[in-house]
This record gives C-alpha cells, sequence and structure tokens, in this order.
C-alpha cells in the first residue's frame, strides 16, 4: 500500500478559504486577542508559513481554548505538517467545541479518518504496528465499511503474526469491495503460511481473475507448488507470470530456483542471471545462481555468485556451503576450511560441513 501526502496549492486554497469564512461571524465571539493570533496564522498560512502558522494558532487557542475554528485551523495545519497525532488532538477539540461553520463541522468525521489513517500508515511503515492497529480502529469508528483501513488494519495484523486477525481483516475488506485486488493475495498469503494450499491456491486464481497482472498471486501459486514438489505446475505458472512481466525478479528467481530442483541446471541460468540484474540486493538470487553454475560444474561462477550472496547476507549458511564446497573443488583447501567452519553453526548443514572437514584433514 502507498500513501502520498502532498500540499497542493489547491489544499491551501481551500484551507485558507473554509478558515476565512469564518473569521468575520467569530470576530464578536472569542477574545480579541485570540481572534488576532488567528489572522495572522491565516496569513502565514496563505504564505506556505505552516510551522508559524501553527504557532499562531496555538497562542490563539491558549488565549481563548473554547476558540473551535482556531483548533479547526491548528488541526488542518498540523495534518499539513504531517504532525498526525496533534492534529487528531485538535480535529476531536474543535467537534467538541464546536465551529461557526455548520458545514465545517460536518466535514470533522471525515478529517479524522483521514487523519487517524494517515497516523497508521506512518506508523505501519516504522513497524510499530500495535500503534497502527489503535489508529486504524479510531479511524474505523468514523469510517466502519473504508476497505483501505481494514486493509492496513490486516497488514498491521500480519506483521504482529497474529495470522486469526489478518484474516478475518482480510475477508472484511473483500466483502466490503469484492473488487479490492490487494486484500485477495494478502489473504491468499496468510492461508499459504498457514498451510492451507488448495484455499490459497484459489484465492490467488481469485486475484488473477480480477487482475491479471498482479505478479503475487502468480509468484504464490509457484511457491505452492514447489512445497508441493509440482514442478512442472511451478514452471508453467512462473513462465507465464515472467512473459507477463519481464521485470518480475521474483518471478525469475522462483522460476530458476524450480530449474534447480529438476536438476535443469542449463536452463536455470538464464532466468537466474535475470533476478541478479534486476534485485542486485537479493542475496537469494545470488545464492540460486550459484547453485546453477556449481550443478554445471563451473566452480568459478559458482564461487563468485555464493560470495556475491554472503556479501548482502553475512550469516547466509546456505551461500557459506556452496563458497566452501567451490573452493574445494578448486583445490583451495585453506579457504574451503574457513567457509566450512563458518557454515557448519547451522544446524541443517553441520554434517555435511564436517564430513568434508574431515575429508580435508585426511588430504596430503
Amino acid at each position: 500500500m502507498h500513501y502520498c501526502y502532498r500540499i497542493s496549492a489547491n489544499t491551501i486554497q481551500i484551507l485558507v478559504l473554509v478558515i476565512c469564512g469564518t473569521l468575520t461571524a467569530l470576530a464578536a465571539g472569542p477574545e480579541r486577542e485570540a481572534v488576532e493570533h488567528y489572522s495572522k496564522g491565516l496569513q502565514l498560512v496563505k504564505n506556505r508559513d505552516f510551522r508559524n502558522a501553527a504557532i499562531a494558532f496555538e497562542q490563539s487557542i491558549t488565549v481563548d481554548p473554547s476558540y473551535g475554528d482556531a483548533h479547526y485551523a491548528l488541526a488542518k495545519t498540523y495534518k499539513t505538517l504531517n504532525q498526525f497525532g496533534r492534529a487528531t488532538i485538535a480535529f476531536e477539540t474543535a467537534a467538541a467545541v464546536g465551529v461557526s461553520s455548520a458545514r465545517v463541522q460536518k466535514q470533522i468525521p471525515q478529517q479524522l479518518t483521514d487523519v487517524y489513517t494517515k497516523s497508521a500508515v506512518q506508523s505501519f511503515k516504522q513497524k510499530k504496528f500495535r500503534e497502527a492497529i489503535a489508529n486504524s480502529e479510531m479511524a474505523l469508528k468514523h469510517n466502519s465499511a473504508n476497505p483501505q483501513i481494514l486493509y492496513l488494519l490486516g497488514l498491521c495484523y500480519g506483521g504482529l503474526r497474529d495470522q486469526e486477525a489478518a484474516t478475518d481483516a482480510f475477508q472484511k475488506v473483500i466483502e466490503t469491495d469484492p473488487s479490492y485486488v490487494k486484500a485477495y493475495t494478502s489473504l491468499a498469503n496468510v492461508q499459504r503460511r498457514q498451510g492451507k494450499f488448495r484455499v490459497a491456491t484459489k484465492t490467488y486464481r481469485q486475484a488473477i481473475a480480477l487482475d491479471s497482472t498482479q505478479m503475487t498471486a502468480y509468484s504464490g501459486i509457484g511457491r505452492i507448488h514447489l512445497r508441493n514438489k509440482n514442478f512442472e505446475g511451478a514452471r508453467v505458472i512462473l513462465q507465464k507470470a515472467v512473459r507477463i512481466d519481464p521485470r518480475f525478479a521474483e518471478g525469475f528467481l522462483l522460476l530458476g530456483h524450480t530449474l534447480n530442483k529438476t536438476a535443469k541446471f542449463h536452463e536455470a541460468i538464464e532466468p537466474l542471471r535475470h533476478a541478479v540484474e534486476l534485485d542486485r540486493g537479493h542475496a537469494e538470487a545470488f545464492y540460486r545462481l550459484a547453485q546453477a553454475y556449481y550443478g554445471i560444474g563451473d566452480w568459478r561462477k559458482a564461487l563468485d555468485s555464493s560470495l556475491d550472496a554472503v556479501r548482502k547476507k553475512h550469516d547466509y549458511h546456505a551461500a557459506q556451503v556452496v563458497v566452501a564446497d567451490a573452493y574445494r573443488e578448486l583445490g583451495q583447501r585453506r579457504e574451503a576450511k574457513i567457509w566450512y567452519n563458518k557454515a557448519k553453526e547451522d544446524n541443517r548443514f553441520k554434517d555435511w560441513c564436517l564430513h568434508h572437514l574431515k575429508e580435508l584433514d585426511r588430504q596430503p
């Protein structure tokens, strides 16, 4: 999910017009000094000096805490500054004390929904999932059928590994908006992680039916086929995916991995090279490419690719094994021992590493 909060000239104009429209009516009500600070804040908003505008509005409500329009103006300014926590407090206060315009008063619930949502997104990006959930739930109080908020809530529960709560949230998104394609792929991802492979495949296919370019759905089905050792099924769906999107790095990676699994190492090299070219920071792509090179007996290229993998991910023990194996095949015993000793820290590879360390020790 991506959100963009851009301060447009139109937004500023609306903010100024809404607030200015109430100034005349309020002049007789609020404290005179409060109105002066408020007027100063309006001018600063016009000049796009939002930080000082916030200070002026804060001074206004300090003089007169019941000045609803100043609270509303302060809330809008905080929102523009992406200070969403402060904005929600100011909007809530404006709603409680009341503003002079009935139309503006009616807009406050939507403003609160928007600010709580943006605050939730901000927290989610910072991996503060519980905080994001709290803000999402506050947003839902003002708009209980908003699919974007429900979807964000599902992502937050997913971040906490609460699969049941994530499932409930994504299902509510689909009930609210059956065309919300990302909810299908996210729900299917949860189902796949729970081992519900048949249900997940059906959900992925629903996503593809809505949008044939949903690459996550193709890779999800591919991963299920790989998990079930249906390598031909994985190959077919992943080849289709990379034909649709030639820049789908994960699709090339999984396709190459599938071909490695069936010992088609020569065929695996091309898609894995594409995966590496498309995502130079992906350690697994380098590792899988190293496996392919090792499979065809090109020890030098296997070594280079596996070293690239461990540079990207220092504790990548599977790649360390390939480094050690390649050094061994190249006759560089000392280097091979160093890497086998690193890789043996992972119990999955311990027996393999100890076996080869003994073999190397026996060699003259």
